[in-house]
């Protein structure tokens, strides 16, 4: 009886896994085949919504959308700035968090940040408690500036929008005359 039912149990563990390494690739293999459905589809949803976006802002006078794009554009070049002053290049911030990891690794990995963590702050450990303050900044610093960087794309959607926006009022005022 328990021969049985370890049998089963293996049998089906089995049959689970390779069930699981299979369904992925089934997968992919019907989006392979179903790719320029769904990227048609994809592309016309977002037209959709810019186009959508875009009406919601055809209310607005032409001088009062140039106000904002100044702006926008303004606020995405204070961001670079800041970011271009601190970490250079925008590869840079990549670069840091590649830094900080073969920085950790270097000083022990993870059992020396596990073991300076469990010390704390403690005048024999100040040493190691500062470098790997240092490397934590790296890292946070590295990570901000990533972010960062998703709000400027953000902005230059926004900017992305005026700009269907202007297209469609000479559109319009060119079908008026």
């Amino acid at each position: 009886m328990a021969k049985d039912f370890v049998l089963i149990t293996t049998g089906l563990s089995t049959l689970l896994v390779i069930t699981a390494l299979i369904l992925p690739i089934g997968a992919s293999i019907i989006l392979l085949f179903r790719w320029k459905k769904i990227s048609f589809n994809s592309i016309k949803e977002d037209i959709i919504y810019e186009q959508k976006l875009a009406d919601h802002l055809m209310r607005f006078e032409a001088e009062t959308l140039s106000d904002a794009e100044f702006w926008i554009e303004r606020k995405i070049k204070r961001i670079s700035n800041r970011i271009n002053r601190f970490f250079g290049e925008k590869t840079a911030a990549v670069g840091l968090i590649a830094l900080s990891y073969s920085f950790s690794k270097e000083f022990g990995g993870f059992e020396w940040i596990s073991k300076t963590l469990a010390k704390g702050f403690s005048i024999d450990n100040i040493g190691n408690t500062l470098l790997l303050w240092s490397g934590a900044l790296l890292v946070g610093v590295s990570l901000g500036a990533i972010l960062l960087e998703q709000v400027i794309s953000r902005y230059r959607f926004q900017l992305e929008i005026l700009e269907l926006v202007y297209r469609r009022q000479k559109r319009r005022e060119s079908s008026c005359e």
